[in-house]
C-alpha cells in the first residue's frame, strides 16, 4: 500500500510541469531589457565601485517587438548614453539615483526619439549591483 502511494505520488510530481503549463497561453512579451550599464563610483580621483544599473522598456506596441531587437545596439548605446548623462546631471550621485523622474522621462523621451514617438511606454531603472573595488 505505501509502495503504491509513494508511485502515484511521484506520478504526479513528474506531471506537474505538464498541468503548470495547461491554461491560457502568455501574453505577449512587452519589454525589452536593456544590456546592464556599470557606471563607476568615483572617490578623491579614485574609482571606489562600480554600480550596474538595469534598464527595462516596456513597449506600447508588441507587434513593433522585432523591428524594435533589430536595433537593440543603438538601443543600449542610447541608454548607456542617458546613464552617464544622470550622472553629470546629477540624477545619479555615488551610485545612488537621486532623481528617478528626471532620469525616467530622459529615458523615454531618448528612447522615443530612436524608436519613434509613444513606442516606449515606460522605462523601469533598478540597481543590480554594487561592486567594490
Amino acid at each position: 500500500m505505501l509502495r503504491r502511494n509513494l508511485l502515484a505520488a511521484l506520478a504526479l510530481l513528474a506531471a506537474a510541469p505538464a498541468f503548470a503549463r495547461e491554461g491560457p497561453p502568455a501574453a505577449p512579451q512587452n519589454t525589452v531589457r536593456v544590456r546592464p550599464v556599470m557606471v563607476p563610483v568615483i572617490t578623491n580621483g579614485q574609482v571606489e565601485r562600480y554600480v550596474t544599473y538595469e534598464v527595462t522598456l516596456e513597449i506600447a506596441e508588441p507587434g513593433r517587438m522585432p523591428e524594435i531587437q533589430g536595433k537593440t545596439p543603438r538601443l543600449q548605446d542610447t541608454v548607456t548614453a542617458v546613464v552617464y548623462e544622470g550622472v553629470e546631471k546629477g540624477w545619479i550621485v555615488h551610485g545612488v539615483v537621486t532623481n528617478g523622474n528626471a532620469l525616467r522621462a530622459r529615458l523615454e523621451e531618448a528612447c522615443n526619439g530612436l524608436l519613434g514617438k509613444g513606442t516606449v511606454a515606460r522605462a523601469l531603472i533598478n540597481p543590480a549591483t554594487r561592486s567594490a573595488m
